[in-house]
This record gives structure tokens, C-alpha cells and sequence, in this order.
């Protein structure tokens, strides 16, 4: 983890917690109990917020290095290499977790969405370690795609896409 990222964890607690808990405090010490509880059920969302900026919804610490990013001749010279990734993200096949345990499915299409888009567009540029780092929700009361497929497919879309830059010339 980046101390760009860590610095962001850091403060958003300090500040969600921390002045949360300081006013929260002055509301419960002079305010009746239902305001108290009214703050609770505001500050929940607020920090809901935080960790998906935080960790969910993060696309890299830097941003993309140039150096991870395909160019229209990368793209060129490894289309059939790019033409089974692609056709994988189409249909990944991933069976349901257990008990509705598993990934967000909408949070796990939509990733897959952005990175059939960088391998067949090139936009937005996406990173090698974005991929394979990413984290999704938990799907809490519908069914959710097993993590261990979704994993699966991701570093191996990741070791794929990192020996296509490995074969650049130069």
C-alpha cells in the first residue's frame, strides 16, 4: 500500500471517528436520545463512504504508469493474445458463492467492463497491480460471485497483460 493511500485511511478515520466522537459526545451529554441516535445513523453512511473511497472505488496510488500502459502497436502485434483475454472478461463463467457469500456482482462486472476497455481501447488506462490488487464488496443478501473464481481470473488477466509489456521492444 502507497503512503498517498495510507495517509488518506489515516486521516478519514481521524476525522470520521474523532469528530464524530466529539460531537456525538456534546449530543448526548445536552441533546435527547433520539438525536443521539439520529447522529449514529448519519455518521454510519459517512464512514460507508470513506471506506469505499478508500479502499473499494481506488484506482492506484499514482495513478498508471506510463511504462504499463498498451499502445496501438502493442495492441496490434498481440491481438490474439488480446482476443482470448477479451473474450474471457466476456464470459468468465464464475459460479455463485455459498450461502450468498461471494463479490458484488455489479461491483464485479463493472471492473471487468473497465478492463475490456483498456484492452481493447486502451482508455482508461489501467495498471498491472490495480488488477490483480483489486478488492470488492461482499454481496450482503443476494448471491455474489465465489472470490476465488473472480482471483483467479484477475491475476491471470494480470500475468497476461504484464508479459505483454514485458515483449515491448526497447
Amino acid at each position: 500500500m502507497g503512503k498517498r493511500k495510507s495517509a488518506r485511511i489515516v486521516f478519514l478515520s481521524l476525522a470520521l471517528v474523532g469528530g464524530g466522537a466529539v460531537v456525538m459526545g456534546l449530543i448526548q451529554d445536552y441533546a435527547p436520545p433520539w438525536l443521539f441516535a439520529l447522529s449514529v445513523a448519519l455518521l454510519l453512511p459517512a464512514l460507508w463512504v470513506s471506506y469505499r473511497k478508500a479502499w473499494v472505488d481506488d484506482l492506484g496510488d499514482f495513478g498508471t504508469p506510463a511504462e504499463e500502459i498498451l499502445t496501438d502497436s502493442e495492441r496490434y502485434r498481440h491481438a490474439v493474445e488480446l482476443g482470448k483475454l477479451t473474450s474471457l472478461l466476456r464470459d468468465p463463467g464464475f459460479r455463485e458463492g455459498r450461502f450468498s457469500l461471494g463479490y458484488c456482482k455489479a461491483d464485479v462486472d463493472a471492473f471487468l467492463d473497465r478492463v475490456l476497455g483498456y484492452l481493447e481501447r486502451g482508455t482508461p488506462p489501467t495498471s498491472v497491480y490495480w488488477i490483480t490488487g483489486k478488492q470488492f464488496l461482499w454481496s450482503g443478501w443476494q448471491p455474489g460471485y465465489r472470490h476465488e473464481d473472480v482471483d483467479q481470473l484477475l491475476a491471470n488477466v494480470g500475468r497476461r497483460v504484464e508479459w505483454i509489456i514485458e515483449q515491448r521492444e526497447g
